[in-house]
């Protein structure tokens, strides 16, 4: 007589939902160090002090907790070297990750961000940020090399998918050079969007004349540029900046120009 075998009842060790249901309230990393050479492209990244807090729940992975890398330096190329410093708090939650109080810190320049990256397979971001910039050590390391100077401000946000982003914001710069040219208390509303960049209210002192106006600097082939602007009393040697051979002229004049090129 063949036997029938009996019906299991099913088993309450299931993998899938003991994952699931981990939690990791407290992780903590004290005094980590990061070190990173590539030969190649002449990058050093170091970093001495490491500090983490985080929470862990595997199920549709949510992190969340601060991160602080101190005393960091990087080196690339022939560029010299600039201390880093990073710290923040974080949360990723539903694939987007969140940050509150978010800075960046080379050198002289320190970057701080509030807000979101959606959909990290397809990254949109939403932030605002604060940042506070050191136009040499940018020159320098950027390798712009177009005599870049002084400390500027700006405050804004930055939107949109990546790389297709538009960053709207406002910027001050007290003192500084750019080019040939010096300024003072530079004031202007900028926006970038599809390799343009527009400014608008701009306000300040250049080559030691009081400039007001708006224009338009593109990145889209190559490089051009548009500005109409109102000077008062500017020195009319100033053109001498701009003209490969020197011309004889003197005064002081007052007007609208445009420019382009």
């Amino acid at each position: 007589e063949k036997k029938t075998e009996e019906p299991q009842p099913p088993s309450r060790f299931d993998v899938k939902q003991l994952v699931e249901r981990l939690y990791f309230p407290h992780i903590q990393l004290i005094n980590g160090e990061i070190y990173f050479a590539h030969k190649k492209q002449q990058l050093t990244v170091s970093v001495k002090r490491i500090n983490t807090l985080l929470s862990l729940s595997l199920k549709d992975l949510h992190v969340q907790g601060n991160i602080a890398l101190e005393d960091g330096e990087i080196e690339y190329q022939n560029r010299g070297k600039i201390a880093t410093a990073i710290s923040g708090e974080l949360e990723l939650k539903n694939e987007a990750l969140s940050l509150s109080a978010f800075q960046i810190m080379a050198g002289r320049s320190a970057v701080t961000v509030n807000g979101t990256l959606e959909n990290l397979r397809n990254p949109t971001l939403d932030v605002s940020v604060l940042a506070h910039l050191a136009l040499d050590e940018l020159d320098r390391y950027a390798n712009i090399n177009q005599n870049l100077s002084g400390l500027v401000d700006f405050k804004g946000t930055v939107t949109g998918p990546i790389p297709d982003i538009t960053a709207r914001g406002h910027l001050t710069c007290s003192k500084g050079t750019a080019w040939k040219l010096a300024f003072e208390d530079i004031r202007t509303d900028l926006q970038y969007q599809g390799n343009q960049l527009a400014f608008s209210s701009l306000e300040g002192d250049i080559l030691g004349g009081h400039v007001v106006g708006h224009g338009q600097l593109s990145f889209a082939g190559p490089p051009s540029y548009k500005a109409t602007l109102t000077v008062d009393d500017w020195n009319i040697r100033n053109p001498n900046v701009f003209t490969p051979s020197q011309i004889d002229i003197a005064g002081n004049v007052s007007g609208a120009i445009n420019v382009q090129g």
